[in-house]
């Protein structure tokens, strides 16, 4: 589990492959993000709240969009993830597991929005 940086929402792992987002005051579950084969060993909030990362062992990490609860981005290539975080900055997230650790670049929401509509025009004009 791991809470935002506003303390607002908790987000939480499970081993039916999903992650939940709950409402901290209210208590009540705000969105099951689906996506995961396996079950969700880690969970972490970027600093700045809006997006989720959430690991798996068959070393796939997911990133979401915390505002509309969409996965943004999928890396592969880290077997049997037990932990994902962001470091300081929000540009890196960093995987480990029982003997390793990895360092990926974790785009912004910004950045993710201009290389899908970079993508969109690219496949509208081939």
């Amino acid at each position: 589990m791991a809470f935002s940086p506003d303390g607002s929402l908790l987000a939480s792992g499970s081993w039916d492959g999903t992650a939940g987002l709950w409402d901290i005051a209210s208590g009540k579950r705000l969105a099951t993000l689906r996506g995961h084969l396996l079950g969700v060993n880690t969970v972490a909030f970027s600093p700045n709240g809006q997006r989720l990362a959430t690991g798996t062992g068959d070393g796939l990490i997911k990133l979401w969009n915390v505002a509309d609860h969409q996965e943004v981005l999928t890396l592969t290539g880290h077997h049997d993830i037990n932990y994902v975080g962001f470091l300081p900055g929000d540009e890196t997230l960093v995987s480990g597991t029982e003997d390793s650790i990895q360092l990926w670049p974790a785009p912004s929401m910004e950045q993710i929005k201009v290389a899908e509509a970079n993508e969109k025009l690219e496949t509208q004009h081939p």
